[in-house]
Order: C-alpha cells, then structure tokens, then sequence
C-alpha cells in the first residue's frame, strides 16, 4: 500500500483547471464532460475535456472539501447514490448531490491523485469496466495535468501519390471526350481535393512527408509545368518529393519545339533536387564543364534520408537511357546501377529501411535488369512504390523486375487514390486511401523491419542534441551524460523483446551489461547493469512526433529516462523521474533522439 498524503494539509493541490487523466501514466486518455455523464476520451484539448478542482471550506454543517466541476460551467462531478456506485454530472438544484458533490483527495508518493467522496461510507472515484464509479476499497490512480494545450501529432509517415498528370481527369482515364477547358478545370479541382485531403491526413501527424511518383504532366508542356509548380504543388502543407514518368520525359520526346517539354521536365526535376540541398552523394546530376552548351548527365535519380526510411526515387525506371532537350538545355539520362548500389550499402550500413521509388513498375525499355533485382535482395530493400496505371491501387505483381521485393501502385489524382506508409523503428504499414478518404484508410501490408532488432545507436539529449548517455568505466556502470566521442560505451544496440513487448539497450562496450533502473532502496539512478531479464531492465519508447522518444521504465512507466536537473555538463547524472508535462521546460531532459551508428 503506497503511503497517502493528505492533500490539502500539504497543500500541494492548488485550485485550477486541469485534465483528468485515467491510467496514471500521462497516456492520452482523460475524463470527458457529455451530458450527465463523465465519460473516457482521447485527450483532444477540448473544452468538455477540461474541469475545475477547488478548494471548498466547510459550512456550519461541517460539509465541504474539494468539488470538481466541468469547466466554466455550474455542474458537480458527484456521487450519486439513487443508482448504486454511479457517478454523475449535474447541478446543485439536485438534492442527491448536496453531499456527495464533495471529494477527499489525497497523493501518492508517484504523483497521482485518489478521490474519496466525502460522503460516507466514503468510497473511491474509479475506473471499472471503462466506467467512472465510486467504489469501496479501490485505490484507482488519476493523474492531474495543467497542461491544457491540445496533443501534439504523433508518429511517422509517408504519404505516396503519383500521376496527378495534369491536365488528366476520369474521362480521360476512360477515353471519353471531354473539351480542353472542362478537362483542365475538372483535373485542377482532382488534384486540389487529393492535396487536400493528403493536408487533412497530415495534420495528425508530426512527422509527415509526401512523395510523388512521376507524371507531374500529362505531356511537359510548360503551360502544364506552371500551373503544377505555382498552383498546384503549393497546396501541400509539408514537404513534397517528387520524380517523373512516361508522360513527363518518355511519351514528349521530340514532339515539342525545341524538344522543350522533355527539356522543361528536366529542368523541372534538376531544380527540385538543387533546392533540396542534399549531399552530392545523394543525387546523379553532373555536368562536365561550366559551359552553357554543355550538357546535363546522369540518371537524375536522389536518395532522401527520412530517420528511419532511406528512399531512393529512381524516376520513370531506373535502366532508363535517353536524351535530348534545346542546344543550352541539354540532357543525358542514363542508367547508373554503381550509384544506386553505393547509396543501397551506405543506407544499410546505417541499418535503415530501404524503399524504392519508381513511375513504371514494368514495362521498361530494355525489359528486367537482373543486377537491379540481385541489388534490391542483397541490400534488403523492404517495398518498391511505383504510379503508372491509375486504376491500380495497393499490391501488384511484379517480380520479373523487383524480384521477391513487394510492389504498391499509388493510382492517381484522377481515381482519387493514393498510398499511406506509417512507419516506426519496428513495422511500416502501407494503407491504401480511396475517394481521397484516408480516414477510412485500409491495410494493405504490415512489414516487419529489422531497424528495432539488433541495431546500434547513440542516445542524444534534446538539451543540446549532441552529448549522449554514456556508462562510465570509472563508476561501476554508472550511466551519465557526455560529450559524444565515438566510444563504445557510448553506443548502446536496441533488441526489441517482443515477448516483454519492450526494448533493451545493450552497451556495446559490453553487451552483456543492459541500460536499466536500479530499483534498489527508493534509488532513482540509472546504471548498466548485467542482463537478468528483469522488468526494470526493458524500456517503452514513447514517440513525442518530433524525431524524438521519451524512454519510460517497463518495470513502471511513471519513471522516464531523465537527464538531472536538466545539465549538460560532462559526468552529469542519468536517472528516472516522474515525466514533466510537454509545456515544461525541463520535458526537453526526457527527450532523446536514437541515432543510428
């Protein structure tokens, strides 16, 4: 039995308005005010989601204590005995609640609250069968948070479209005549409502990325490039990488004055990759000479590093040979399998996942290329994402030219389709979206990664992103902050234990000593420690949605890795504390970024 704190005598429960929440462990779940009732929610900031707990002295009768109420409003969180262990919401006027409209709080020593109705025989606030009732004997937890900001988007993802092929609509698709100024307005309003729709999706996520996989045009045309570029593309609400198809540089060639649409395509795609700013080892453009009539060579294919996913998009296909353009804008596409090998091991050496982007899933020039295919399979590339047939959406067969890799097609603007990848260090889920609905998303595949399983990271404070948990050689595995040096006990391999459904971090100076509470005494410390398959050796990773992770202890998830009195300097100590709200200043001590090494 935890000992209890009488929590007006200490005085550590100031009146105000705060969240409710249920499990004790500052998950999202809270009290919600609807109607006469007090209901579970998802935290969502709203008003019903929000009560006011004051302080309220006794009368002549000796009737008082602490009322809960929802917020700015004049109902009670009370009692109400006509129904047995019911609770309910309702006003003073209610006879029923004169008395049991009052409560007893007391605190733990985790910093969670119990709510006693002061009416006798004074049973406890609790959450049974995912009910709130008053029951005798039960200690249920609360936690209290004056944080009343609305949640931060969590999670990592990837929003894949290809062929919004503009001008393009239904009819196109389906070969029936439509005049030019319908098909450009229909094809804008097409493209407006995906992006839309792709923004909606978004917006719940902190960490979201759009690829587009070819035919930005439907023939290259600079008309169709500018309304793609200054319109259209601008309605995306995060940042957006996109490669080109058939209809962009494959279909125009040489059917244009000046061979400008396969020209403009091209200059299109080289100045999306410039402003990206990647390093020169992420992208195949060169140029021999500074000369303006010297030509433009390689096979324009980039790699974008998102953290966990390495993505190559390797535009229409990746054997492709072609060239053309004006006089002074001139290009050479050729085939380059030595560069996407080199960019391949580089993202496996780090222990990424690796996915490829491509326009045509077949149908390819030339026909199957077994190095390619034997390069996807030794680099273990876990999906190929490819656009092309618009009326095709989720799986497609395709091992003649990605081998035993799985293939997904995006369908298109016109079909109103696309493709959603939610990914984190363990699995990547790819969703598929029809009607531009992603709320109704469906699962195509579930993959498993190997990035959570046996690889090695440095874990970085967010006070400074840069110095990192160390364990000493000097204290006996004590663990502490230090600047990061490239030591091995600076480095720590993360097994995922599906069993514990919990991590471990070995340190690699030696792998038989675990990251872990010592939870020893009441001591809050952290130290490595030999590997004994306990429950405070194993750690939940909490993604915060902004490329870091709070680490709570498995043994008791109200304990999260801590940096002490937020310090940075060499030697400071690593220990567990109760988590801060995501408004405090300190939250940053609890943050940590894994960076793979």
């Amino acid at each position: 039995m935890k000992k209890l704190i009488d929590e007006k005598a200490a005085n550590v429960l100031p009146d105000g308005t705060y969240k409710i929440q249920i499990d004790g462990s500052k998950e999202s779940k809270v009290l919600q005010h609807e109607g006469t009732s007090a209901v579970i929610a998802e935290w969502a900031g709203e008003q019903s989601q929000k009560w006011d707990i004051r302080y309220q002295s006794p009368n002549w009768q000796g009737i008082g204590g602490y009322v809960i109420q929802p917020a700015n409003t004049d109902r009670f969180l009370a009692w109400d005995r006509n129904k047995g262990s019911s609770v309910i919401v309702s006003t003073i006027p209610a006879a029923d609640i004169q008395y049991t409209r009052f409560w007893r709080v007391e605190k733990t020593q985790n910093n969670t609250y119990i709510f006693k109705n002061n009416h006798a025989p004074n049973p406890n606030l609790t959450i049974s069968a995912k009910t709130l009732q008053v029951l005798s004997g039960h200690n249920y937890e609360f936690t209290l948070s004056t944080d009343l900001n609305k949640p931060i988007p969590k999670g990592r993802a990837l929003v894949i479209t290809s062929d919004p092929q503009y001008p393009w609509t239904k009819n196109t698709d389906n070969n029936v005549p439509e005049s030019d100024s319908d098909k450009e307005r229909e094809s804008e309003r097409l493209i407006r409502e995906q992006y839309q729709s792709i923004n909606s999706y978004n917006n719940t996520k902190q960490q979201s990325s759009v690829i587009i996989n070819g035919d930005i045009t439907a023939f290259g045309h600079s008309w169709q490039r500018t309304k793609m570029l200054n319109t259209l593309l601008p309605i995306l609400n995060r940042n957006y990488y996109f490669g080109l198809g058939n209809h962009d540089i494959e279909n125009n060639q040489g059917d244009c004055a000046d061979d400008a649409c396969f020209g403009g395509s091209m200059l299109m795609l080289k100045s999306h990759i410039e402003k990206l700013g990647l390093p020169t080892s992420q992208y195949d453009i060169k140029k021999a000479s500074t000369s303006w009539s010297e030509p433009w060579k390689g096979s324009f294919a980039y790699a974008i590093d998102f953290g966990i996913i390495y993505s190559l998009q390797l535009n229409n296909f990746p054997t492709m040979n072609a060239y053309g353009g004006s006089y002074s804008n001139y290009y050479q596409i050729h085939e380059n399998l030595d560069w996407i090998e080199a960019n391949l091991k580089y993202a496996s050496k780090l222990g990424k996942t690796i996915i490829v982007n491509v326009h045509k899933p077949n149908d390819w020039k030339g026909g199957p290329n077994q190095r390619f295919i034997d390069l996807l399979e030794e680099y273990d590339v876990k999906a190929v994402f490819a656009g092309h047939y618009h009326k095709s959406l989720g799986t497609y067969s395709a091992s003649r030219f990605f081998g035993k890799v799985p293939v997904f097609l995006s369908g298109s603007a016109s079909q109103s389709t696309y493709l959603i990848v939610e990914y984190d260090l363990d699995t990547m889920n790819v969703y598929k979206v029809t009607n531009n609905n992603w709320e109704e998303k469906k699962l195509v595949k579930s993959i498993k990664l190997n990035n959570g399983t046996s690889s090695t990271y440095k874990i970085v404070t967010a006070l400074n992103d840069s110095s990192v948990v160390d364990m000493s050689l000097q204290k006996n595995g004590d663990v502490h902050l230090w600047k990061y040096g490239g030591a091995l006990n600076q480095k720590w391999k993360l097994i995922n234990d599906e069993t514990k459904k919990a991590y471990q971090f070995k340190n690699m100076y030696d792998e038989s000593l675990v990251l872990a509470w010592n939870d020893y005494m009441g001591s809050r410390n952290v130290f490595a420690t030999p590997n004994q398959g306990k429950d405070e050796h194993y750690w939940l990773l909490e993604d915060t949605g902004d490329g870091y992770y709070i680490l709570k202890n498995k043994k008791y998830p109200y304990f999260v890795l801590d940096v002490d009195k937020a310090d940075t300097d060499n030697g400071t100590n690593i220990k567990v504390n109760e988590q801060h709200d995501f408004s405090s200043p300190y939250i940053k001590a609890q943050k940590f970024k894994l960076i793979q090494v």
